[in-house]
């Protein structure tokens, strides 16, 4: 399958569209496809007293009801939270009203610490609540519930028994550009994502908020996630509906930046918001002095009396997101120097900002100033338990400050939720090697099993595309050496720690 596609010469430009729940959906209704979608509304990511009532009205939902909440720009299921609509008021003040200035801080300060810990397990909501508070977006979403067809499929822990549970299709499918013209589109395959618990009877209302998330919305975490096939008729069905759709969606002309922001006449922020994506699309493909130019643009639909005032949020972060934007083209050419200041202006309007604090993480490891990198990437997995970087990068500053135990733990964190993370793999054999050529002192049956964790990490780090041929050396055949030597392990020549930069330019 790998072999069979690649990247076209002149990709299809749709990344905004794709990238954007929101743009998504209203290129599903300019097409005449509304039908094949839940209710939509969008709301500025700021709490009114009146905004649940609002919400309820716009999607006719009832005391019994339940609503979907959704963030517009993120993916795996972050900031997707099913909200009775009896909980919609007190579920909105907690994602919208967020704490700022040094009630921020105090937070930051005492979360932290804690981070990677937490990042293991916690309320499904509390970390919904989070990716809520560091999204840089200036609107969220929200959406009419509807079911899918019960799947049957065991229970956890349930020693065979089976139960029915609500999925959510996922399927997959490649475009390329037709000979005669317009888009050809190709089914890959399908599946059914499953949440952790079985489905519910009555009214979703009816239920409690942990009770109706858990039955519904998959998990983040690798234990938890759940599958199951389709059957062969099932998906024939969904491609038939599905594949005219798609290529009619995929054929408008909506990519074009003039295009999108003359979508939305009314809304400045979100203008803002769709251009300064538009510029980190163009960067992308080596349009740097577009990229500036429409940053310049985007910062001028927005302006904030207020910088600090928790009333402006949806300004505040959609200006973060352009200075964060500004600073990570600089940083993708290495000058750093010019880029940190504006991940800390990114900062000062949004200190909630997960992706702001990773990348002023990073900028500081370019400097070698391990100890302020780690409390930055600490500070991005407070805010955002499920981005990767921070978690691998966290990992090389506590390895640089020689604290190997807890560069594994940040380590087994990231891949606890992604383990096709090659680069956690990695950082987690050389922490062993290290801890290990340190003389550490535990029980044989220990030194055993942590010699083993780390073999296994260095295999699948070299099974990874991330690791072409060229980039295994010496070291780390030196390392697999002595990972399976026996008594005579110590006399082989100790390597050295090797950095292994993972920076991620999220768009």
């Amino acid at each position: 399958m790998e072999g069979a596609y690649c990247m076209g010469k002149n990709p299809l430009k749709k990344g905004v569209m794709v990238d954007n729940k929101r743009v998504m959906h209203d290129a599903f209704v300019q097409c005449g496809l509304a039908f094949m979608r839940p209710r939509q509304f969008a709301y500025p990511r700021k709490y009114s007293p009146g905004l649940a009532d609002r919400i309820k009205r716009d999607l006719c939902v009832g005391k019994g009801g339940a609503v979907v909440l959704k963030l517009v720009n993120r993916a795996r299921g972050a900031g997707v939270l099913v909200c009775p609509a009896a909980d919609l008021d007190a579920t909105l003040r907690q994602l919208l009203q967020v704490p700022a200035g040094n009630d921020m801080e105090v937070w930051l300060q005492r979360q932290a610490p804690r981070a990677v810990q937490d990042s293991w397990s916690g309320s499904p909501l509390d970390e919904q609540r989070l990716h809520f508070w560091s999204n840089e977006s200036p609107v969220f979403v929200a959406e009419q519930l509807c079911r899918s067809e019960p799947v049957s499929a065991p229970l956890l822990g349930g020693a065979g028994a089976e139960g029915a549970f609500d999925g959510t299709m996922r399927v997959a499918f490649a475009l390329r550009g037709a000979a005669q013209g317009g888009l050809e589109l190709e089914w890959l395959g399908g599946y059914w994502k499953l949440p952790p618990a079985p489905a519910a009877l009555g009214e979703p209302g009816g239920l409690a908020a942990e009770q109706l998330h858990a039955c519904i919305i998959s998990s983040f975490n690798t234990e938890e996630k759940r599958t199951a096939e389709v059957p062969e008729a099932h998906l024939q069905a969904v491609y038939a509906a599905l594949g005219p759709a798609l290529t009619r969606v995929f054929e408008l002309d909506i990519a074009d930046w003039q295009v999108l922001i003359s979508s939305y006449p009314d809304e400045a922020a979100f203008r803002a918001f769709v251009l300064c994506r538009c510029a980190a699309n163009l960067r992308g493909v080596g349009q740097w002095d577009k990229s500036w130019w429409l940053l310049d643009r985007a910062a001028k639909h927005v302006q904030v009396a207020r910088p600090k005032d928790p009333g402006c949020l949806p300004e505040r972060a959609v200006l973060s997101y352009v200075e964060r934007t500004r600073g990570t083209n600089f940083a993708m050419k290495e000058e750093w120097g010019k880029a940190t200041p504006h991940f800390e202006r990114a900062l000062d309007l949004l200190p909630s900002s997960a992706s702001a604090y990773y990348l002023k993480g990073v900028a500081l490891q370019e400097r070698q100033r391990w100890e302020k990198a780690a409390d930055c990437h600490l500070r991005a997995l407070a805010l955002d338990p499920d981005f990767r970087t921070p978690a691998m990068a966290l990992s090389e500053c506590w390895s640089r400050l020689g604290r190997f135990e807890q560069a594994i733990e940040a380590s087994l964190a990231c891949l606890h939720r992604q383990p096709d993370a090659a680069v956690a793999q990695y950082n987690m054999a050389q922490a062993a090697y290290q801890l290990l050529r340190q003389g550490h002192q535990a029980s044989e049956e220990e030194l055993r099993r942590l010699r083993r964790l780390a073999l296994d990490s260095l295999d699948a780090a070299e099974s990874s595309p991330f690791f072409p041929e060229d980039k295994w050396t010496e070291v780390e055949r030196q390392m697999r050496r002595y990972f399976r030597a026996g008594k005579n392990r110590e006399t082989l020549p100790k390597q050295p720690l090797k950095s292994c930069k993972t920076y991620a330019w999220r768009p």
